[in-house]
Order: structure tokens, then sequence, then C-alpha cells
């Protein structure tokens, strides 16, 4: 018999359909035509079928700081965003944005009915190893995968990353190309002029350093060795730990 991959219906063509040859010959027609269809169809419905990913495009109001989008094929982060109307012009939306691949950054404007693809970023809960040269290494919390971020990417982020430090990596296309930080941290003062004698408010201010290097403003009661909370958004000092 022939198989059913290569079942030829015209090798049961009966030569004669008289009489009970033809119900014969039509019964094996039937048969094989029925194994024919079977098979191909079990063998379609077993392939896996890719899913449908169909991106959100967001409008001009859609656009605000802290949304990821996607310019040119990479993903960008918009930093910040500001609305205005010119005359018959209509709505115009200023933004500044930054490549989360290189961490260039530049300004963007758009404009009436403008649109643009939102980036899927996947976050993953990650710990920062240790720094070689331009390469700063993390430890993904679930696979324990370890992999690299350069710091042109990194950009002043560098200046929180203290060991031991959990972050969010921000994955697309399931490639890790940033991070995130936490709100708020703690770092310690390794580096403070004297304070004068009797100050335990914030009246006045100075300039101090801290572990990794990062130069921030605080008030002048704070000293070396001190442990102190910062904005990591605004790199502004919030409060004593």
């Amino acid at each position: 018999m022939c198989p059913p991959s290569t079942f030829s219906f015209k090798s049961y063509k009966a030569s004669s359909f008289n009489g009970t040859g033809s119900v014969r010959s039509a019964t094996v027609i039937k048969f094989w035509k029925n194994i024919f269809y079977s098979v191909h169809l079990s063998f379609l419905f077993e392939q896996e079928i890719p899913p449908v990913t169909i991106n959100t495009m967001l409008t001009l109001s859609e656009i605000k700081t802290g949304k990821h989008i996607i310019l040119n094929d990479d993903p960008y982060l918009v930093l910040y965003h500001e609305h205005s109307k010119m005359g018959r012009a209509g709505a115009v939306l200023r933004t500044k944005v930054r490549n989360l691949k290189t961490g260039a950054s530049f300004e963007k404007t758009f404009q009436g009915a403008d649109k643009v693809e939102e980036a899927e970023i996947i976050r993953s809960k990650s710990q920062y190893l240790y720094h070689e040269r331009e390469e700063y290494y993390f430890m993904d919390n679930t696979s324990f995968e370890q992999f690299f971020l350069f710091k042109d990417a990194l950009k002043d982020t560098v200046f929180y990353l203290i060991e031991g430090t959990e972050v969010d990596i921000l994955y697309f296309h399931d490639m890790p190309i940033n991070i995130e930080l936490p709100v708020k941290m703690r770092m310690r003062v390794i580096e403070a002029p004297p304070g004068i004698k009797g100050d335990t408010a914030s009246a006045g201010t100075k300039v101090v350093t801290l572990e990794t290097g990062l130069k921030v403003t605080t008030p002048l009661f704070v000293n070396v060795d001190d442990s102190i909370v910062i904005n990591t958004q605004t790199g502004e000092y919030v409060s004593r730990a």
C-alpha cells in the first residue's frame, strides 16, 4: 500500500464504476482520503504557532516622563516631557530621551497626530557584583547568570553602585541593556568639611563625598562615616540613615 503522504488517488481509480466494482472502488478512495487528511491535519496542529506580539502605540498625551519608547528600533527612556500648543500647528510635545543601550541623550519633538511605539521592557532583580574598567558586572537573582553592562550605557548610575546592591535589570528582546535603581539608597560619607560647632539643624550646607565618589550637598551637621539617604533620581540628600 502507498503511505498516506505519497498516496495517489489516480492509482485507485476504478476502470469501471458499474455494479459492485463501483461501490468497492469508491469505498477504497474514501478510506484513503480520510487517512490522508487525518495524517496531514494532525501534523499541522502539532506545529507550534509563534505568538503574535502587538505593541502599544502611544499618542502625544500618553508619552510621559518615565515611559519607554522605541525610536529607530532602539529602546529609549523619556527623561522629560512638556506639552504646548502652537496656534494652528496644534499640540506639540517636547521631550528629552535617553538611549538605554548607548546612554546617548537628545531632545525629541512630537507634533499633532504623531504616535510612537511603546518599548516592551522586562525587569528582573539582580545584584551588583563588581566592575573592571568600563565593565560593570551583575548577577540575576533568579537564574544566577552573570553578565556585564558598559559604563557608557549606565552613565551616572554607576555612582550609586555598591557591592551587593540590588537593582532592577532592564531587558529588551531578552537582552540586558540597563538598570533601574531603588529610588532611595543608603550611602556612607567618606569626606566632609568640618561642621560648625553647635550646628544641629540644616541651617547652611556643604558638599560631602560618598563612598562611590559621588558628591552631594548636605546640611552642615553631616560628618565623615555618617550614613545618609540619597534620592537616586535627583541626586539629592534626603536624611540621615
